[in-house]
């Protein structure tokens, strides 16, 4: 697949840009291409009408105006709120400040060059129909090689693999697993996402030789990020994209 035969790490802003922009939302995500990010990652939750919506967080507290947990709202009501808390000084349009379907993040998507990272967050609520849903919108948008989905719950994965082996998969994590490159290749994983504070030097080794990408979080210093270029690493996850995009075009 082409996610996984890169030769030059990539920059992944996380969140969309949300160093500078309100994050998970559609500014964030124009504001990261403006700046030349090679994709971007975001979190998708499931509505009380079954509407899948990109949000980090189980409620819109701590993003938004409104308060709530999202699959206790229709996508009507998550509408009405803007998700730009913190950011009110940027007096952005509400369009582009309120919640996006992922519907429209891929539509918007494939109008540019980015790879997206679907990142299914049902390791809380076991929303259903949120793993089907978001295989047919993947296949419905004939997008195989632009996506790879990723999450914490790793049965989340098992699933979509057999539902199209064919989509591009990464397990996530904020620990370390024992021989980690022999899980990924057992459950036909391409690649992991671990934390970045956790990664160590045999584990990136070990994954390289099995042929699995590497697509830590978050960095988002100097350090980090040019560490990740000197490694290799595949898809650097980063609220910095500015930052990321130009140690990537200085690296040597």
């Amino acid at each position: 697949m082409v996610l996984i035969m890169t030769k030059k790490s990539k920059i992944f802003a996380h969140r969309g840009y949300s160093g500078k922009f309100p994050e998970n939302t559609m500014l964030s995500f124009k504001q990261a291409a403006f700046y030349h990010a090679d994709g971007i990652e975001l979190d998708v939750h499931m509505t009380k009408d079954n509407q899948l919506v990109v949000c980090h967080d189980e409620t819109i507290n701590r993003t938004s105006d409104g308060e709530g947990t999202i699959k206790e709202m229709t996508l009507e009501e998550l509408k009405q709120y803007r998700f730009d808390k913190g950011f009110e000084y940027l007096d952005a349009e509400k369009a582009e400040i309120t919640i996006p379907t992922l519907e429209e993040v891929l539509s918007w998507i494939l109008e540019t060059t980015l790879l997206l990272n679907i990142e299914i967050k049902n390791n809380i609520y076991d929303y259903n129909g949120i793993i089907e849903q978001i295989v047919q919108l993947i296949e419905k948008h004939q997008c195989l090689e632009r996506v790879i989905v990723s999450s914490f719950n790793h049965y989340t994965i098992r699933q979509i693999k057999y539902l199209n082996e064919e989509i591009v998969c990464g397990f996530l994590t904020f620990s370390n697993i024992l021989d980690i490159e022999n899980y990924c290749k057992s459950n036909g994983v391409e690649y992991y996402h671990p934390a970045y504070f956790t990664l160590r030097p045999n584990e990136i080794k070990a994954l390289q030789k099995a042929g699995i990408g590497i697509n830590p979080y978050t960095l988002n210093s100097k350090v980090e990020i040019q560490q990740a270029l000197e490694d290799n690493l595949n898809y650097i996850i980063t609220n910095e994209v500015e930052l990321g995009v130009a140690l990537k075009i200085n690296k040597k």
